[in-house]
């Protein structure tokens, strides 16, 4: 029985985050809903300008906000998601004894979507140390950011990275924001001395 347990652990983690993700896109119409799912062109052509009050324009506008307060530029996943991640570079992991690159994953990645109820989704996660995740934590939800888990990256690592997965739905800037300041207690940053 405790094995079926644990199996269903990361199934309910995901079932959970899923519906907290439909929740907020619950009162949009479908036809609005289905734009979130378009994907971009298959060519190199240039794609028109969209209309400044449609969806796609404001999503466009809010992914800029968020790129300016974290610092770091993104890529569109798809249409209408916007990925920004942050590698943790300044950590030396092992897996017995043979070093884990950064480019394997040991990064903080935050996926932001637009709503056609307005407002701005982000999907999350840390990757911290275990003496950073407490701060992390707090700074999150001090801007009222939902926790969805905190678990393990990777076993048998020295060093072992710790995932603190998240999401949360607003306006851009309070979750940027947000965002940047859990990110300050990571990292070099988080080492860096302070400045007047």
């Amino acid at each position: 029985m405790p094995t079926l347990r644990r199996s269903l652990s990361p199934a309910v983690c995901l079932f959970g985050l899923a519906i907290l993700c439909l929740a907020g896109c619950a009162g949009a119409p479908a036809e609005r809903r289905a734009l979130l799912v378009e994907l971009p062109p298959a060519t190199n052509a240039a794609v028109p300008k969209p209309d400044p009050g449609s969806d796609e324009a404001k999503a466009k506008v809010s992914f800029e906000t968020v790129s300016k307060i974290l610092g770091r530029s993104g890529v569109y996943k798809t249409a209408g998601v916007y990925v920004i991640t942050v590698p943790r570079d300044d950590l030396a992991l092992a897996i017995d004894g043979m070093e884990v690159p950064t480019a394997a994953g040991i990064e903080s990645v935050f996926s932001f979507y637009y709503c056609p109820c307005g407002k701005t989704n982000v999907v999350g996660q840390f990757c911290v140390l275990d003496y950073e995740s407490n701060d992390v934590i707090d700074a999150l939800r001090a801007a009222r950011i939902e926790i969805v888990s905190v678990a393990p990256m990777l076993l048998h690592t020295r060093n072992a990275p710790i995932a603190i997965r998240f999401f949360a739905e607003s306006k851009p800037e309070p979750l940027a924001t947000a965002i940047r300041e859990a990110l300050r207690w990571t990292g070099k940053e988080r080492m860096a001395p302070a400045t007047k």
